[in-house]
């Protein structure tokens, strides 16, 4: 168990999701992730093993020829990847692609998926480089991590229905922080709901923690990077009001230069469209 849970997490999420089947981890990323933690196993060994899942080995190809991971020649096997990211850096791409696989798909009413996995992917891109741009050796941890971050919300939609997406509407209808109306409704946050998935699909603790405390949970032993609370501020596709925010924090919290940071992010939103299109 995620050391920072500190109550029972598969009886909270079943508790959470009612009589929800929450669907499975993809097997073949599964183990493709067990190869890579392993760490004696082989660029090779790992595409043979991630083959055997071809639209997974698909969308993993889709999202690392993507602007968001500007590589400057086509990649056309996850070895290749291997090879030229490392293994640390394919085994976060490999995640994330399994999880927004694991995750129910489609738009149910009240909830429109592609608005959502449009920010998502705007999110990951613009964590990615920032954490590039102050040179992190986290930037694919990070972007991993900006694309999970509200990772519970389509789970939650699709299981609870419009008990749920009734609370996302007054969100967005009064502006009011969707973490305190969740909170104030069922007693638990998308993101603390987020952390009992995280450890039901065996998220590494680095990712989990960033994910379950982006609301402002303090978590033991969990310090929220700089650049997942700047993409935080990030709300909404095309959001000028979210993009003024992460600006404005980037230039007094973390002394960024704030032309380039608008510079940056910017640019992540234009390729957001193409990263979301390959999850």
């Amino acid at each position: 168990m995620l050391s920072f849970l500190k109550r029972d997490p598969k009886k909270q999420l079943k508790k959470a999701i009612g009589g929800y089947e929450l669907p499975s981890f993809p097997a073949v990323a599964h183990d493709a992730l067990g190869l890579i933690r392993r760490g004696d196993t082989s660029a090779t060994e790992i595409g043979r093993t991630l083959s055997k899942d071809p639209a997974l080995s698909l969308a993993v190809l889709k999202t690392v020829n993507s602007a968001a991971y500007a590589i400057p020649t086509k990649v056309e096997s996850v070895a290749q990847a291997a090879g030229l990211l490392g293994l640390a850096s394919v085994e976060s791409l490999i995640l994330s692609v399994a999880v927004t696989r694991a995750i129910p798909g489609g738009s149910t009413p009240g909830f429109d998926a592609s608005s959502f996995w449009l920010l998502a992917s705007w999110r990951a891109a613009t964590a990615r480089a920032l954490a590039n741009e102050t040179r992190s050796p986290r930037a694919d941890q990070l972007y991993t991590c900006g694309l999970l971050l509200d990772m519970a919300i389509p789970v939650l939609a699709h299981s609870l229905g419009t008990k749920y997406t009734d609370v996302l509407a007054s969100g967005r209808e009064s502006g009011d922080v969707l973490a305190k109306l969740e909170r104030d409704t069922f007693g638990w946050d998308h993101a603390e709901c987020a952390s009992w998935l995280c450890d039901d699909w065996s998220i590494p603790e680095f990712i989990a923690g960033c994910i379950a405390s982006h609301h402002g949970a303090h978590l033991e032993g969990v310090t929220l990077p700089p650049e997942i609370s700047l993409v935080c501020q990030l709300r909404e596709p095309a959001d000028e009001a979210g993009i003024d925010s992460l600006v404005e924090i980037a230039e007094r919290d973390y002394a960024m230069d704030g032309d380039r940071v608008r510079e940056l992010v910017t640019e992540c939103a234009d390729s957001a469209n193409e990263l979301a299109s390959a999850l």
